[in-house]
Formats: C-alpha cells, sequence, structure tokens
C-alpha cells in the first residue's frame, strides 16, 4: 500500500456518495477570481515597484503597449493589476518588478482556493463553477457553495452585503428541497464564532444549511476530502431540519397573531378559572402558571399543525455529525434558558404575608439548584 492509497479510497468513497446524493456540481465564490485588488497590498510595494520601473524606458514602454499609463504609484489601481496578471506570461522588462512586489501576494491568496478546485476536480471528478460574485451561479444542480468570508477585502459589511444577495438568490432559484449547503471559508486566523454568526445572520442563511471552513484545510487533501463527505452525507438530514425550519418561521407571524388574540380575549373571570386550574392549593403563582400556559399554548400554535415536524420526529442522530463543529451560539442560548433562569435576591412566596421578614421560607420550585455565596 503506498501513500496515496488512503486519499484514493476516501475519493472514491466521497465522490460515489455525492453521485447519489446528486451532487454534481460545485460553486467557488470568491474575489481572487477577479484578480488582484488594491486592498491587498501596502503602499510602499506600489512606490517600490515604481521606483524600479520609472526610468526604464522599455518598461514605461512596455505598460504603454499594454494600454497602462502611470506617473506616479497612486495611478496603479484595480485594472493595472488585473492588466499585468492577464499578460504575466509575455511580460519582459516589467516581469522582475512584478513578480518582486505584485505575485506573492496574489500567489498566496490564490493557492489554497486553486488547492479547493483542484481537489473538487481531480479527486471528487466535480464540475467546478469559479466565481468572484453571484451572477454565474445561475446552474439549478449546484448543491455546495464554499464562499469566501471576504468577498469585499477589508471590508464586513461590504462582504455581508453580497453575502446576503446570495441568500435572496438562493431562495429565488433553488426548490426548497434542492437548496445548497454554504461553506464560508477564509484564510484569516482570527476569524471567531462570533464573526462566523455575524455574517451567517447578516446575509439571512440558514443555520442547518451553513458551516465554517477554513482556508488551511485545503492544503492537507484527505481532510478535505473527509469533510466534503461528512457534509454531503449529512445533507438529506439538513434539508429535513430545513424544511421544518422553514415551515416554522412561515408560521410564526399566524401564531403570534393567534396567541395574541386570545390573551388579549381572556377575561377577568378566566384568570380566576386558571388558578382555580392551578396548582393553587400547592402554592403554585398565578402569574408563574399564566406564563407556563402561554408558552405552552405559543408551541402548540406554532408547531403542531406543521406537517415537516412528522419527518422530524423520525430523525435520528447515531452520533455527530462532525467532531469539528462545536454548538452554536444560539443553541447554548436557548439551551441555557431553557434549563436555568436568572434569579434575584430569593424572596417568600408571593402570597405569604411575612414574605418581607428575614425569617421567612424562600420561595423555591421543586427541582430548583442555586448556587448561594
Amino acid at each position: 500500500m503506498n501513500d496515496q492509497t488512503p486519499n484514493l479510497t476516501a475519493s472514491n468513497t466521497v465522490a460515489q456518495l455525492m453521485d447519489s446524493s446528486g451532487i454534481t456540481v460545485v460553486a467557488v465564490v470568491d474575489d481572487v477570481f477577479g484578480g488582484p485588488s488594491v486592498a491587498d497590498y501596502r503602499a510602499s510595494e506600489f512606490e517600490e515597484f515604481w521606483a524600479e520601473i520609472q526610468h526604464d524606458e522599455a518598461a514605461t514602454a512596455e505598460l504603454l503597449a499594454y494600454g497602462i499609463s502611470i506617473r506616479s504609484p497612486q495611478d496603479i489601481d484595480r485594472n493595472v493589476l488585473i492588466t499585468l496578471l492577464a499578460n504575466r506570461d509575455r511580460l519582459v522588462r516589467l516581469k522582475p518588478a512584478f513578480e518582486m512586489y505584485f505575485a506573492p501576494t496574489f500567489d498566496a491568496k490564490l493557492k489554497p482556493v486553486d488547492s479547493l478546485c483542484n481537489c473538487l476536480e481531480r479527486e471528487l471528478h466535480r464540475t467546478v463553477v469559479r466565481s468572484d460574485g453571484m451572477d454565474d451561479l445561475n446552474d439549478p444542480s449546484i448543491r455546495l457553495i464554499f464562499l469566501d468570508y471576504f468577498l469585499e477585502e477589508r471590508s464586513e459589511a461590504e462582504s455581508i452585503r453580497k453575502a446576503r444577495r446570495l441568500a435572496e438568490e438562493i431562495k429565488v432559484k433553488y426548490s426548497q428541497d434542492r437548496r445548497p449547503v454554504v461553506l464560508l471559508m477564509s484564510s484569516k486566523p482570527d476569524i471567531t464564532p462570533d464573526m462566523i454568526a455575524s455574517m451567517r445572520k447578516g446575509a439571512g442563511f440558514l443555520g442547518t444549511m451553513f458551516e465554517f471552513v477554513s482556508k488551511q484545510l485545503f492544503a492537507e487533501t484527505l481532510k478535505l476530502v473527509i469533510t466534503v463527505g461528512c457534509i454531503v452525507k449529512s445533507l438529506p438530514e439538513r434539508q429535513q431540519v430545513q424544511l421544518f425550519v422553514e415551515a416554522v418561521e412561515n408560521s410564526i407571524s399566524n401564531a403570534t397573531e393567534k396567541l395574541q388574540d386570545s390573551v388579549r380575549g381572556l377575561s377577568f373571570e378566566d384568570y380566576a378559572y386558571i388558578q382555580k386550574l392551578s396548582l393553587q392549593r400547592e402554592g403554585h403563582p398565578l402569574g408563574d402558571y399564566v406564563s407556563w400556559l402561554y408558552s405552552t399554548y405559543f408551541g402548540h400554535l406554532l408547531c403542531d399543525s406543521i406537517p415537516e415536524r412528522e419527518a422530524l420526529d423520525a430523525l435520528t442522530f447515531a452520533k455527530l455529525p462532525t467532531a469539528s463543529f462545536e454548538p452554536s451560539s444560539q443553541f447554548i442560548d436557548i439551551y441555557k434558558n431553557i434549563v436555568t433562569q436568572p434569579a434575584g435576591p430569593i424572596g417568600g412566596h408571593p402570597r405569604d404575608k411575612r414574605a418581607a421578614e428575614p425569617d421567612s421560607a424562600p420561595f423555591l420550585h421543586f427541582g430548583d439548584m442555586g448556587v448561594f455565596t
């Protein structure tokens, strides 16, 4: 067995999995496909490039031959960089300066994305749509989209705006049961979970159809193939959850309206009946019971009439889909608020006339736990 055997075995397995899932086309969206950007470089690099060529008549003549007219470092814009890159193999007098000051940064930015595309094409035998924007994503068979975090270099707000446009186009171009999974990618080492969550929320991507991968992963073919395989294998379950979530979203306004009508319609006498139905004799306060009553009723209005719930009920996870993804901040917040609640100073029972007395018994619920200092 040679060193390539594990890669080949994993690649063949994942390729077969993608075939069975109908994934023939993968999109990679990254601004690097649009060529170099001025924001990629320091001002000193433009100055040093200009200093090296400005007195070289052959170099300036070569610039003019490519339709480039610059008289200072400030004239080097994106069009100049793109033109030089497009003619990189034909440059003569300009080539040393270009390779010294401009090529390394662009090559370093392109390398991980190139590795990703090569893996998808050569190892997994997929068609790859390379795009620096959203206009090329018209193929309804695209089921995976690798999306660069910084579609606009050094402008997170603009990147989120572009990503939001992609999310809107996905809703329009793809049917509910064919929505692609979006894999946010970045080479930045300082991308935090909060930044990822902010991008997802700002763009409007559904959490179940959204993941993050570091571009550092693209240098390790086997790990990349396994990661793609995990995503692809979980696609049917992701779609079931997606359909349920979208159904819940669509029912929220109607459920809220019904709850509001019910709450406003309760009479004064109804509250008296509610107290009789509650554990009044055991000391259950009316406000606490009504809060539970409303929340349970809202859950009924929200979810019980959704047919997609049946498919979700049948869904089981034998194990976590991937070991590398931690619970989201949204899950942590939801779970924390379900199993715990913040409490101020513990007082007496609301109906205890001696509640204000220092020796009165504290009002506790069965099962309450706390940290006392």
